[in-house]
Parts: C-alpha cells; structure tokens; sequence
C-alpha cells in the first residue's frame, strides 16, 4: 500500500510540474509523470533505509518521497534544458 501512495504522490507531482512548465507535447508530460513516480519511490525507499515503511501516512515519508521527486523532475529538466541549446 505504501508504495502505491509514493506513485500517487510522485504522479501527481509529475502532473503539476508538467502544468507549471507548460510543456508542448504530450511525451513530456507523460514522462514528468513517470520521472515524479521515480523519484518519490526513490527518495521514500531511501528514507526507510532500503525498505518500505510499515505504514503509508507517515509523514517523514510522505515529504522525502515528494522531495525525490522534486529532486529528480529538476535534475532531468535542467539536463533537457540544457541539451535544447
């Protein structure tokens, strides 16, 4: 159940990043979505040491898994970016 909250979490930051950038095509929003569900399993594995938690409303959880994603959605845009021009 834990990790369906982290996707969640990590889709619908995907999401907004996607609005906020005002991205053209649909491949990118697509992909920002899956970068964002990355990133917040990532980033909520590493919290836990390597496991799931036990439970999925943990709060502590729920911000580092965020913070992944955030972190990984900037690290690809800047690396996009970049690679535009």
């Amino acid at each position: 159940m834990t990790i369906l909250v982290w996707l969640a979490l990590g889709a619908a930051i995907g999401a907004g990043a996607s609005w906020v950038l005002s991205l053209d095509t649909r491949f990118r929003r697509i992909l920002n979505v899956a970068i964002g569900m990355a990133g917040a399993v990532a980033g909520g594995v590493l919290e836990n040491h390597g496991r799931i938690a036990e439970s999925p409303w943990e709060v502590t959880g729920l911000i580092v898994a965020a913070s992944g994603a955030i972190v990984f959605l900037g690290i690809v845009n800047l690396f996009r970016r970049s690679a535009v021009q």
